[in-house]
């Protein structure tokens, strides 16, 4: 990551303290930057998992409020949701296009570069081809807030197993528990809170804003 031209900082003009990743006019191509939850190693930075594992099935639920200055198409991407932990060992969550590394389990949100004005839902395995579950499950717009998020319920009927919410309304697609237990899904994979954004051409200015997120695993 280029550490002259992209920043982590506290939003002054916000309230109550809006964490922004962002790029200046400076930054070059690929350049990118986000942040994990944890001490950044795969061994000890778990935060929880989804697992479809009698005895380790626990009711899991993640959300979050952000928003991103810009949705150019083939000019920024963006990435929030739990991925496998130790990402900033990789060069970040995100590849050139704004996918999922492919070596890491992720579930969550993201804008693609090829796409900067649709945000998909999608999840995949580490190391698997990523499911795009619900494509354009939200169409941003530039500096405005959405609220997004997904719940893991071992106890649903097997078609509805995780539901999936965009400011506070259900969607109808959902994942399924054969697709839980199939490999593309990173079913029992450690996973952590992570968010990163990424410019893809350079020279140009972005930010991506979080204002909370939550997470919440019920151990029975």
């Amino acid at each position: 990551d280029d550490t002259t031209n992209n920043t982590c900082a506290l939003l002054a003009d916000e309230n109550c303290g809006v964490l922004a990743l962002g790029f200046d006019s400076g930054c070059t191509a690929e350049d990118s930057v986000g942040f994990e939850l944890g001490p950044g190693a795969a061994s000890n930075g778990q935060l929880g998992q989804i697992s479809d594992t009698a005895g380790a099935d626990f009711m899991t639920a993640f959300e979050c409020r952000v928003k991103i200055s810009s949705i150019a198409t083939g000019y920024n991407c963006f990435a929030v949701g739990l991925a496998g932990p130790a990402i900033s060992a990789n060069g970040g969550l995100i590849d050139t296009n704004g996918g999922p590394m492919a070596n890491k389990a992720f579930i969550g949100f993201n804008i693609l570069a090829d796409d900067g004005d649709s945000m998909d839902f999608c999840y995949q395995g580490a190391s698997q081809t990523r499911n795009d579950l619900i494509a354009g499950v939200h169409v941003p717009v530039a500096d405005t807030f959405v609220k997004l998020g997904f719940i893991y319920d071992p106890g649903a009927v097997a078609s509805k197993r995780i539901t999936v919410y965009v400011n506070n309304v259900e969607q109808t697609t959902h994942v399924t528990a054969t697709q839980i237990a199939a490999a593309t899904f990173p079913d029992a994979e450690a996973l952590t809170f992570a968010m990163h954004a990424k410019s893809v051409t350079g020279g140009a200015v972005l930010e991506a804003a979080i204002d909370w997120w939550s997470f919440a695993q019920v151990i029975s």
